[in-house]
């Protein structure tokens, strides 16, 4: 669905940081939300953190190298990386062009179940989601 020209899944959950997570039973699956995505442009390289490095909530899980500058992306659960998206690795672009399919970043084994209630979900995420585009336009 879009909001504001932006694309917003439902299936996802989100966090004040405009990362999505999608869940699959003691998975996550992390990337950029579309708002955030929007907001880069020129990426020129992103760095992945390590398979099998084990990550707490907070930790820095990839760098993302844009118009001469750099933004690093923090992890919003603990867990175990078991998959990275080295695609993104070498076709950047992919954070951009499908970030909610393609262009994920990292796969984590949670360790933790409980972060993933401080995460947004339903109405409340797609509520705050307007509300950040809308408080962008003002």
């Amino acid at each position: 669905m879009k909001i504001g020209g932006y694309e917003f899944r439902k299936d996802r959950l989100y966090t004040k940081s405009h990362l999505w997570v999608k869940i699959d039973s003691n998975k996550a699956r992390i990337g950029l939300d579309s708002f955030l995505a929007k907001k880069l442009s020129d990426i020129t390289n992103a760095e992945l953190a390590y398979i099998d490095e084990e990550i707490e909530e907070g930790d820095i899980i990839a760098t993302i190298y844009f118009d001469d500058d750099s933004l690093e992306i923090y992890s919003p659960l603990s867990g175990v990386i078991i998959n990275l998206n080295e695609n993104v690795e070498y076709d950047p672009d992919l954070l951009l062009k499908d970030n909610y399919d393609e262009g994920w970043l990292v796969e984590l084994a949670l360790s933790n179940k409980k972060e993933v209630k401080k995460l947004l979900s339903g109405e409340e995420a797609e509520e705050w989601f307007k509300a950040e585009i809308e408080n962008e336009r003002s």
